[in-house]
């Protein structure tokens, strides 16, 4: 249901813009953290691409950015995903885990309490 909702998202938003280019797709996950070997947000990532790159091969480029878990790493990292993308990105899906949810990243919550 919610990988239907997603779906239905992108092809409004897609069809709501102009056809002309190709369409700049980055989708961020999270690398393993806690002593886990896979981050689940990693997997989720990898077939919304495939999903997407097959359903919308003509319209879409999609680009994966695995994103560090330590907290002065990841905004950087991210930002040079972006920028090696092809073209600007028209839109960008944030994918992080919670146990073993994956959540859409609507906001940036990291406190920084190095001293």
């Amino acid at each position: 249901m919610r990988f239907s909702l997603f779906f239905t998202t992108v092809a409004l938003f897609f069809s709501c813009t102009a056809a002309a280019a190709k369409k700049s797709v980055v989708i961020t996950y999270f690398e393993p953290f806690g002593g886990s070997s896979e981050n689940a947000s990693a997997p989720t990532a990898e077939e919304l691409k495939r999903v997407l790159q097959k359903k919308y091969e003509s319209e879409l480029d999609v680009t994966l950015c695995r994103l560090s878990v330590v907290f002065d790493r990841a905004a950087e990292e991210a930002l040079k995903c972006f920028q090696s993308a092809s073209g600007k990105p028209s839109f960008v899906l944030s994918l992080g885990e919670t146990g073993c949810r994956i959540r859409l990243e609507t906001q940036a919550k990291n406190l920084d309490n190095a001293a």
